[in-house]
Parts: C-alpha cells; structure tokens; sequence
C-alpha cells in the first residue's frame, strides 16, 4: 500500500510448505506497507514497511573502475541517497558468464574466482568500495536494487 491505496501483486505458493512468495512493482520511490492477511486476519507483524529508493539515484564513480592493479588496494565510491551499508554486497567474481542477484556489486574477470569487498559507509549519501585484483579484470558490472 502507498498514499492509501493497493498496488498489484503476485503471490506464489512454495511447494506444500505453507510458504508462500510476494512479488510487487513499486511505483516510485517512497515508503510502502506491506499488509499481509491470512483468512480475513492480519497476520503477526504486518504490516511490513519497505523504504524504495530510486535506482536513477545511485551513482558509481572513481578512477578504480577504469584501472587496478593486481594485489594492490582499490577503490571507488556508491553515492546513494537513503542507503545503508547493509544495503549494498559487492563481490568480485572472476568469470566471464556470472548471474548474480539483486542488490550485488560484481566484477567480472576471466578465472572464475570470487571474492568480496569492503563497503564503508562515508556520510549518508557516499560509501567506499575497498577491493583487491586478484588478476586482470575483463568487465565490471555495477547492480543495485
């Protein structure tokens, strides 16, 4: 729910489980509540309130993404209005064919190693990357949200 009002969603049963899954778009950035109800009552703990942050908002910047070298610190900056450090994960995965999920910093090269990096947080906007090269890097690929 947001300004009072219901938005679409899917829910998918997990096997036989008694799970089940909630999907939902979010319109735009804002706080959103999510309800959940089971047989007419609301269950324990709803609602849920999720703060959605606007992707076009988070930025990626330092000389870092263009070159490193390998064994040496590295760095670059998020910049990320309204986020937190537990927000962001960044992995450095060393492959060339590599799904990752939502909200996960990857960078690409040729091995198949993988190893994380460091997300500080700088003020309440910014947060540091700190990462090493583990060996020459292909492609870098920033997701969030």
């Amino acid at each position: 729910m947001r300004h009072g009002r219901s938005l679409p969603c899917e829910v998918i049963q997990k096997g036989n489980s008694g799970v089940y899954c909630v999907s939902f778009t979010p319109d735009g950035a804002g706080q959103y509540k999510v309800m959940v109800f089971f047989n007419n009552s609301e269950v324990k703990g709803s609602p849920f309130i999720l703060d959605i942050a606007n992707a076009n908002s988070v930025s990626v910047y330092g000389e870092n993404l263009r070159t490193a070298s390998v064994d040496r610190l590295s760095t670059f900056l998020i910049h990320a209005v309204g986020a937190d450090c537990k927000d962001f994960t960044v992995t450095i995965t060393a492959s060339r064919h590599c799904s990752q999920p939502e909200n996960v910093y990857g960078i690409l090269a040729p091995s198949g190693k993988t190893k994380r990096a460091r997300v500080y947080q700088i003020d309440d906007t910014t947060h540091k990357v700190e990462w090493k090269a583990v060996e020459s890097v292909d492609t870098m690929r920033v997701k969030w949200g």
